[in-house]
């Protein structure tokens, strides 16, 4: 586990330096002039607006720090792991630092002593995780591959602990009466849903929802599998309600977060039906739902990429000329993440997310159809990374058509990405599903 922390180690690394200096407008600055404006860079009084700015900053370094001092190992010493916790606490401040004053070169990268702290604060939170929480995080990790109950528990943990850090992003918690005050006033908040919201964008609202039961479908279907439980369904309902409650009361603090009553009722039927369709598929035959999966693939595609079609605004977006397009095309920047720097936190976070779901389905699907055939990993992940790309590629090309769209480049690569990882997953999953009968004691257990 040691070494793969070394590479994700590195990857991030290389990830915070290059998302810290995008979009590479580099412009000649004098060693002695960029000196003295890094001596006086200033310490910005930051409203609630910009909190989620520099909340993001703390995040970003917190994996970083983490992952460094995880890649040292399991060290027992005390003198040891102090030391290499200080090295790294002292790596992680010099790289901000540097990264600080590089970007005096790359503007419109903006230079400040809260961006110091922010990165500071990060480190230290990464370290205190790593040593307190580290051992236990990685173990869970370790456990994973293994293809038994223990997998189960560890990736409860896991996806709970992932869907809650999500949900909550930016974490710009409101600290005073008066801003959540103006919070509340804004009216998005509401006890049960926003009929008007939903009402102007009803396919939208309608898929937000659905995405909300969706997610939560893995983590019912990983209540099932755990022994000795009875009334699962009920369970599984229980803690979509105390979850939903939780979140729903929590996005009342965060200035960026939109609370509906509604949503409390999403993740209980999203944990719920979790559990049902994991009682369905056991309780089947192998044969009898695996040559069901071709037809069920087929069914699906055009009703898949007429959503995506409609999610992108091509049912009721303006539609521009050829020409119009062109210039758009001509103004378009391919640079990745380009965009995202031009957006906040929480918008370029939901695009991550959003188009991480649009195209997830296409691995998916390619999985299911390797399973109807008995045969894993029938096609390469890149062709399929392939065609998430080609699905991409014509999405993008509806945005330079579309008035209020803007094409982002990015998204074909996340789409490569997402397709060819959620194949690679999809198929792994299926094969510890039809292969470890260990896991339900070689019986079918019943949700009642």
């Amino acid at each position: 586990m040691t070494k793969y922390c070394c590479y994700a180690a590195v990857v991030y690394l290389v990830f915070v330096i290059y998302g810290s200096l995008v979009p590479f407008d580099y412009q000649n600055v004098p060693w002695q002039q960029a000196l003295d404006k890094f001596k006086n860079i200033p310490y910005l009084d930051l409203g609630i607006e910009s909190r989620a700015d520099w909340i993001a900053n703390i995040v970003l370094y917190i994996p970083l720090a983490f992952l460094w001092s995880s890649a040292l190992g399991n060290v027992y010493s005390l003198s040891l792991r102090f030391a290499g916790t200080a090295l790294v606490l002292c790596l992680c401040l010099l790289l901000a630092v540097g990264i600080e004053f590089c970007q005096l070169y790359f503007p419109p990268r903006t230079v400040s002593i809260n961006d110091l702290i922010a990165e500071s604060i990060g480190t230290v939170i990464g370290l205190l995780t790593s040593q307190i929480w580290g051992r236990q995080l990685l173990k869970l990790c370790h456990h994973l591959p293994l293809s038994h109950l223990l997998s189960v528990k560890a990736l409860i943990k896991l996806y709970l602990l992932g869907y809650v850090l999500l949900s909550f992003f930016p974490y710009d918690f409101v600290t005073s009466f008066a801003e959540l005050e103006t919070k509340l006033e804004g009216g998005h908040d509401h006890i049960f849903i926003s009929f008007d919201a939903c009402s102007n964008e009803l396919v939208r609202c309608a898929v937000k929802f659905l995405v909300e039961i969706i997610v939560l479908l893995p983590a019912g279907g990983l209540l099932y599998l755990l022994p000795h439980i009875s009334h699962k369904l009920a369970l599984a309902v229980l803690v979509g309600f105390f979850l939903g409650v939780f979140s729903e009361i929590v996005q009342l603090f965060l200035y960026s977060g939109i609370a509906q009553g509604f949503s409390i009722l999403t993740r209980m039927l999203g944990m719920g039906l979790g559990v049902i369709a994991t009682d369905w598929l056991y309780k089947q035959k192998m044969a009898h739902w695996q040559k069901r999966l071709k037809p069920f693939v087929l069914m699906t595609t055009l009703p898949y990429l007429a959503l995506v079609f409609i999610i992108n605004g091509g049912w009721n977006g303006a539609w521009l000329t050829v020409e119009l397009a062109s210039t758009k095309l001509a103004e378009t920047h391919f640079m990745p993440f380009y965009y995202f720097y031009y957006t906040t936190e929480t918008l370029a976070l939901v695009s991550l997310i959003s188009n991480v779901g649009l195209y997830m389905p296409i691995g998916f699907a390619f999985g299911l159809w390797c399973r109807a055939t008995d045969k894993s990993l029938l096609f390469s992940w890149v062709w399929v990374g392939l065609c998430g790309a080609g699905l991409a590629v014509l999405v993008e090309t509806e945005k330079l058509f579309l008035a209020d769209k803007h094409p982002d480049p990015t998204d074909i690569e996340i789409a490569f990405m997402t397709a060819a990882a959620s194949y690679v997953l999809i198929n792994k999953a299926l094969s510890w599903i039809s292969q470890d009968s260990k896991l339900l004691g070689n019986k079918v257990i019943s949700i009642k």
